[in-house]
């Protein structure tokens, strides 16, 4: 495979390699060469078994056959013969008495076209002698005076017995040719194979040689950066190869999220989500990439010309507030997911068994019961069973809790989330809360709002508070002020009004700390009111689309704590 590995066992079909005396094998490194065998083999694919008869039953050749492609040169060539009724004559005693068989090899120059450009030469006449009746297999292997593209042929120069007492039947079955160019394999590395033709390996499972290996990555650290070749089943390490390797990406360490990417790292390390997969076909950098991803519940994004891997993790800090205040009028749309009949009730996770080397699968519902309806997802690059069920449980749980979908347009303040951040809604339309603005606060500490709130007895209320930077303060337990439009704080507050008059700041005994803007020069602090946790939704950025200018689309996934408890 492409890059270097760690390889573990050699296996012949379920049996290791080391159980074939007849099998030798050799590990090649990425820009080694084989030295198990001469590699630069070409063979001639019209030489199938062909029977060489005695000169007196057909005094012909058999050929010829040009053996190695127009533009290349051979300095050697192999002859393949095969006696499959062994050769011996049955004494009068029932014995197994010698037998002989003759034959010669020409061979002759042929150019590019197949235009022969020489006499034929004997290469080598071969004598066969032996008394067995089990078959005999023969590779003889000729220097070549001319290094050339040659075209060969066989006969037999001894006669062929027709006795039923006579077993001396041969055939051709093999003609090779060693190209005198060498070959580099490049950054890739390779099994070289050497097996004996005997009875202990039959030719279905000669074919059947596998192994089990583990990729060796460099991993990014940030106090030391790269490190030298570590065999990983790392996610993480594993992206930013495709990333940077030549064979992918291309990419410089300058345009990857390398913090990030190590972060990652150590949190699938710890819950032992781990990819392990191979990739045999072509495809585009970003389907591999979206491969990979799948397995650790993640995406890859380009923020600024910066790749970056975005987990989908429980957060609890949202990084933007929207409300009726900052969202553009008439742009606010809910999709709510119904379920049918038709509805799937859980998920089935195909994955390949670590023990088995087989596909498996595992099934789930999002109380981690058998659904009776699952939809069916294959996990390329899962190979443990524990892996699939906690991807299953979360992909069924994702089905059941997520089924509402935000969008809205906004202003420039659009950009503040990324792609799998956390935010927070507030609208009136579904009844999330009230929102709007701060425009005082009294020397009590009594919060003056741009809208009336209403509070009904025995209900606990709450608000939050939208930071200069985008970000939430809160929320916050209030109780009612003086007038319809005011709230006040629960708890110990000190109030602290800056020297400009433009907004004051209010500090808890706990420590929190909240900037109360209701000035002229910045927008003032918005404000995001309502009953008990029912003040905004919680979301989860799934689209970002510039409308114009000055505009955003969000695309808003309503969050569930639960999804994460997998």
């Amino acid at each position: 495979g492409q890059g270097s590995y760690e390889l573990h066992n050699v296996n012949i079909d379920d049996t290791a390699v080391a159980d074939f005396d007849e099998v030798t094998y050799q590990k090649v490194e990425p820009n080694g060469s084989i030295t198990l065998f001469e590699s630069n083999v070409v063979t001639a694919l019209e030489v199938s078994s062909q029977e060489l008869k005695g000169p007196n039953v057909d005094d012909i050749y058999v050929g010829p056959f040009t053996i190695n492609p127009a533009e290349t040169t051979a300095d050697k060539i192999a002859i393949d013969v095969v006696l499959p009724g062994g050769l011996y004559s049955i004494n009068s005693s029932g014995g197994l008495d010698n037998q002989s068989v003759t034959f010669k090899i020409e061979a002759r120059v042929v150019d590019d076209d197949g235009n022969s450009s020489g006499s034929w030469i004997v290469v080598a006449t071969e004598t066969i002698t032996d008394n067995t009746n089990s078959a005999i297999r023969k590779t003889y292997k000729y220097d070549m005076s001319t290094s050339a593209r040659y075209e060969v042929r066989l006969k037999r120069t001894s006669n062929q017995s027709s006795s039923t007492t006579i077993a001396d039947e041969i055939r051709w079955t093999g003609a090779k040719a060693y190209l005198t160019d060498t070959i580099d394999y490049g950054d890739v590395t390779l099994i070289a194979v050497k097996m004996k033709a005997t009875d202990n390996l039959s030719s279905r499972s000669s074919r059947k040689v596998n192994c089990l290996v583990t990729r060796k990555l460099s991993k990014w650290h940030p106090t030391t950066g790269w490190s030298s070749l570590t065999a990983t089943q790392s996610v993480v390490w594993a992206i930013a190869d495709i990333l940077k390797a030549s064979y992918g990406g291309n990419m410089a360490d300058s345009k990857i999220d390398l913090q990030g990417f190590y972060d990652l790292d150590a949190i699938l390390e710890a819950r032992a989500d781990y990819f392990n997969a191979i990739y045999d076909r072509k495809m585009s950098l970003w389907e591999a990439i979206k491969l990979a991803c799948r397995v650790a519940r993640c995406a890859g994004i380009l923020q600024g010309g910066i790749f970056r891997i975005i987990r989908d993790r429980a957060q609890t800090i949202p990084v933007a507030m929207f409300s009726t205040r900052n969202i553009v009028k008439n742009s606010f749309n809910i999709k709510y997911s119904m379920a049918s009949e038709d509805t799937v009730d859980g998920v089935t996770v195909e994955y390949l068994n670590d023990k088995t080397w087989k596909p498996a699968e595992v099934s789930t519902n999002a109380s981690g019961t058998t659904p009776s309806n699952p939809a069916k997802v294959k996990l390329f690059g899962c190979t443990s069973r524990t892996q699939a069920l906690s991807e299953a449980l979360y992909l069924a749980k994702n089905n059941i809790y997520r089924r509402v979908t935000i969008t809205f347009t906004t202003d420039m303040e659009g950009h503040i989330p990324t792609f799998g951040d956390l935010v927070v809604v507030s609208h009136d339309m579904p009844q999330w809360g009230l929102s709007g603005d701060v425009i005082g606060v009294k020397t009590d500490g009594t919060i003056e709002l741009s809208e009336p709130v209403t509070f009904e007895t025995g209900k606990t209320y709450q608000v939050a508070f939208r930071k200069k930077n985008g970000g939430v303060n809160g929320p916050f337990t209030i109780t009612a002020g003086g007038k319809d439009n005011e709230i006040v704080l629960s708890g110990t507050w000190t109030f602290a009004v800056a020297s400009s008059g433009e907004y004051t700041t209010a500090t808890s005994s706990s420590g929190d700390t909240v900037r109360l803007y209701y000035g002229t020069k910045e927008e003032r602090s918005h404000f995001s009111f309502g009953e008990n946790n029912n003040w905004s939704r919680y979301g989860v950025v799934k689209s970002i689309r510039p409308r114009n200018n000055y505009q955003v689309q969000l695309a808003i996934m309503s969050e569930d704590t639960r999804v994460h408890t997998s």
